[in-house]
């Protein structure tokens, strides 16, 4: 896609491609160390226990020192994950 040219718009580009213009300028944020060696470990439990639901998978996690709080339901709260070993 060229953004610059001269006679195609950047709205004409986005409906031809069949995509949001909205998509073009999106910046994906970049997740702490913390985050991904946490998700790598759920990866990790989900292989291993495949029956673990949200809640037995939060109690493990618990167990292992992996998380120091979460919100009711489960939910990882911002900034407040602990990782051990990562």
């Amino acid at each position: 896609m060229q953004r610059d040219h001269p006679q195609a718009s950047l709205r004409l580009h986005c409906r031809l491609l069949g995509v949001y213009r909205s998509g073009l300028y999106y910046q994906p944020r970049q997740l702490d160390p913390e985050q991904l060696a946490l998700m790598r470990r759920i990866d990790e439990l989900s292989l291993a226990h495949p029956f673990y639901g949200s809640r037995q998978m939060s109690r493990h996690l618990r167990r292992e020192g992996c998380l120091r709080w979460l919100r009711s339901g489960g939910q990882l709260r911002g900034g407040t994950v602990m990782v051990q070993g990562a």
